[in-house]
């Protein structure tokens, strides 16, 4: 089979499958048995005609009608893969979104989840102690929490994409720049962290002793970055692809 041919199948698909809500992983599953439907479907019109544009357009035919068949694929999605395919939306890639805003996106997206565990923790704890003004510290301690998870998701995906450039764009491949994000991945949690405790209790001695705890988990970070980058690039990616098809 041709590119271009490959091409047209891919188009037929996406006009049944881009209209439908779901989830990614959903939709893949749906663009996969598709097009393996289509493109046996295209091998025996081919049979039957040598002209490859004929071919394609009878195997369109015979596929059925695109709105109805986003429809039909519709009504198999069940109710939670909605509720997943919502919290998608936030969080999965854009095609020309810019760095920035997707740093605060999600950052925006972290913090207001935390906040919510957060006021699950607090609000019963104030109830039940009737104590309100007794809160106060760990309201300041959640509050802490949560605008600390902003800043280091924030912190997060401009990492992780400078890291996907270095690695995976052409031309912008550099060992040395893959070496400064990552370590810009250990040194800006650390440094976050400390001036949270700081800012928290503003006793610099006991925020250096605390941030020695989370010192531990820092050699971490930059492996998750790299799963998380590669994760993402293979994403955006697939999504770029199916995006730029010309369904209209």
């Amino acid at each position: 089979m041709t590119p271009t041919s490959q091409i047209a199948l891919k188009v037929i698909v996406e006009r049944a499958v881009r209209p439908v809500r779901a989830t990614l992983e959903r939709k893949k599953r749906m663009r996969e048995e598709l097009l393996a439907h289509v493109t046996e479907v295209l091998d025996e019109e081919v049979g039957k005609s040598a002209d490859a544009q004929a071919a394609i357009a009878a195997t369109a035919r015979r596929l059925g009608n695109a709105d109805e068949i986003a429809a039909e694929l519709q009504r198999t999605v069940p109710a939670y893969d909605r509720f997943f395919f919502a919290m998608e939306r936030i969080t999965l890639a854009r095609p020309e979104e810019g760095v920035v805003r997707r740093a605060l996106r999600w950052a925006v997206f972290v913090a207001t989840m935390n906040g919510l565990a957060a006021s699950c923790v607090s609000m019963p704890v104030g109830l039940f102690s009737g104590k309100w003004i007794g809160l106060v510290p760990l309201t300041l301690v959640l509050a802490t929490l949560v605008f600390g998870s902003a800043i280091m998701t924030f912190q997060f995906v401009l990492l992780g994409s400078l890291l996907r450039s270095v690695l995976f764009v052409p031309g912008h491949r550099s060992p040395l720049k893959v070496c400064l994000v990552s370590l810009g991945s250990l040194l800006l949690p650390i440094l976050t962290v400390f001036l949270l405790y700081l800012g928290l209790t503003g006793d610099v001695t006991w925020s250096i002793a605390m941030l020695g705890r989370s010192v531990v988990v820092v050699p971490l970070i930059p492996l998750i970055l790299f799963f998380v980058t590669w994760k993402f690039d293979e994403e955006r990616k697939y999504l770029d692809e199916w995006a730029s098809l010309p369904i209209e």
